[in-house]
């Protein structure tokens, strides 16, 4: 039997008395953040208490960093706060972003409320920024020393940034995305919506509540969601990092046999940097690349009806597994 030590929480207080002491780590630290975004830091351009507008404010952390589609470097502003999120450093992100014309922005705080999250959300619904909302918790077992951990609340996810998905610099892919994600949000609320509620889009993918509380097994750490590429579009559920997400995973990778066939297809199961895949993919769909609106609507269509099967085959095999420590 392995001897597991006690997970603590540490005061983040104790560890960073002030936001200033905060940026600094991050900025020693910076390729942590890296790992967690779909762009690409460069790490040499980091600087710390930037001013702009005459020297009024000063943002916490400027860098530069390359996104998808492009190899030029865009300016990325970084808002860091050892407190819950609150409005001063809402207005301070996006007056910031504003002053360098920045294509990036990240905000980090110990706590996100909701209508924080909302706002970072709507935010990556316009073209031309993208967003992220992290929260940051300090944690040890037992006497070891802290970990300092990220955790995306709201942002595209990097474990997809190899396939094209994120931002693009060229406006007309970017009015195509929209455009093809129209159909499909479309297709997903008239086939999905008395199933799974309101549905959100960040013009690249969607990720939904994790509908926990409608689980016989509340906690599964676990979000839908649907990805829309330029030849390609994928439909399925992700779970995080860490033992808990993980347990889920292997549980329902035992009931891969019963799990297809509720689906009706075979689907792919994969880890990428930590984050467990269970999906779907359609690598005939024209997505957003494609001109026939006929064809278009088609796949908007089976896109839909791939998803309303997802949901189904989740919730017929997610009564049998055991909770998360109780097995």
């Amino acid at each position: 039997m392995v001897d597991f030590g006690d997970l603590q929480r540490v005061d983040i207080g104790e560890v960073w008395p002030h936001e200033l002491d905060f940026s600094r780590w991050l900025a020693e630290n910076i390729k942590d953040l890296n790992e967690e975004v779909i762009f690409n830091i460069d790490f040499k351009s980091v600087d710390q208490e930037v001013p702009t507008w005459n020297g009024a404010l000063r943002v916490d952390l400027l860098c530069d960093a390359t996104f998808p589609g492009s190899e030029e470097l865009h300016p990325v502003v970084i808002e860091n706060q050892i407190y819950p999120t609150d409005s001063s450093h809402l207005s301070g992100l996006i007056q910031y972003a504003v002053a360098f014309d920045a294509l990036g922005a990240v905000w980090i705080a110990t706590e996100a409320s909701a209508g924080y999250i909302r706002v970072v959300e709507w935010l990556n619904e316009h073209p031309n920024i993208t967003a992220y909302l992290f929260t940051i918790e300090v944690i040890k077992v037992d006497d070891s020393k802290p970990i300092a951990r990220l955790v995306r609340r709201v942002g595209p996810d990097p474990a997809l940034a190899h396939e094209g998905g994120g931002r693009s610099t060229n406006p007309e892919e970017s009015r195509r995305r929209r455009e093809w994600w129209k159909r499909v949000r479309k297709a997903l609320a008239r086939e999905c919506a008395e199933e799974f509620g309101i549905w959100k889009d960040n013009l690249r993918s969607w990720a939904g509540d994790t509908r926990t509380e409608e689980y016989p097994l509340a906690g599964m750490p676990m979000e839908f969601y649907v990805s829309v590429w330029g030849c390609k579009s994928d439909v399925g559920i992700w779970l995080p990092r860490g033992d808990h997400a993980g347990y889920y995973f292997d549980r329902l990778k035992d009931m891969k046999g019963e799990f297809e066939q509720n689906f009706g297809q075979p689907l792919k199961w994969e880890q990428y940097r930590g984050y467990r895949y269970i999906y779907w993919d359609d690598y005939d769909s024209y997505g957003y690349a494609g001109d026939d609106s006929k064809k278009q609507k088609q796949e908007a269509d089976a896109i839909a009806d791939a998803m309303k099967r997802f949901i189904k085959a989740v919730d017929a095999v997610a009564s049998s597994i055991e909770p998360y420590g109780d097995s």
